[in-house]
């Protein structure tokens, strides 16, 4: 365990390991209680750290693993959300590294219980890494900030997710970025999940053509 003074959003230099957890706040408009888990990186701007079109390494196992632990364990926590966000924010590390968040406002980060929950659901979590069967590796494409498909996807289906492009920042996804996807996710991907109704049919096309150029399988969900 580590501790930084500056925000984890910027952090630059990471400890030599194989996995890196942020414990972290999520915050939100709406308020929402919620529990969320994320890889990190950007599509485009930099505005919340890391690097510019830069994304970071992610683990899709520890996504879901983490994501399975916040719907499983939360009795007590029924006003929460859990869910998939899509890939936002820094850092951009090497390292792979998965955010997972305690939000969306003050009353939820002081909420001394739902914060022991999160801090179980890390410790349980790391437990379940090592011992997860076997998973189909995905990235996602399409839908809002919040994944619903994606995260209903994960938690009835043998599979883990990655890095999900979200509808807002498609004007920026091209064959590099969807190549980085898959270069940024430490497990081998195998299929490339794409939220139908989450993307005009303009850039579904774009999409399906840019992935079968790529040689990636792709299923619609």
């Amino acid at each position: 365990m580590f501790a930084v003074s500056e925000s984890l959003l910027y952090l630059e230099d990471a400890p030599d390991t194989d996995l890196i957890i942020f414990a972290s706040r999520h915050s939100s408009e709406s308020g929402k209680p919620s529990f969320t888990v994320h890889a990190p990186g950007n599509f485009h701007l930099a505005e919340f750290g890391g690097r510019p079109s830069t994304l970071g390494m992610a683990s899709a196992v520890a996504n879901r693993v983490f994501l399975a632990e916040f719907q499983g364990r939360k009795v007590g926590f029924d006003e929460f959300d859990v869910s998939l966000e899509v890939t936002h924010h820094g850092p951009t590390l090497e390292t792979p590294s998965v955010f997972v968040e305690l939000g969306s406002s003050q009353q939820e980060w002081e909420n001394l219980d739902a914060a022991k929950f999160v801090a179980d659901v890390i410790i349980n979590g790391m437990r379940r890494l090592e011992k997860v069967g076997d998973l189909e590796i995905a990235v996602g494409f399409g839908g809002g900030h919040y994944a619903p498909k994606f995260t209903r996807y994960v938690l009835k289906k043998a599979c883990a997710i990655s890095h999900i492009c979200p509808n807002y920042q498609f004007q920026h996804l091209n064959k590099d970025t969807i190549c980085e996807m898959i270069r940024k996710t430490v497990e081998d991907v195998e299929v490339a999940l794409i939220d139908w109704k989450g993307l005009r049919k303009m850039e579904r096309d774009r999409l399906i053509g840019m992935l079968d150029e790529i040689g990636l399988e792709w299923r619609r969900i």
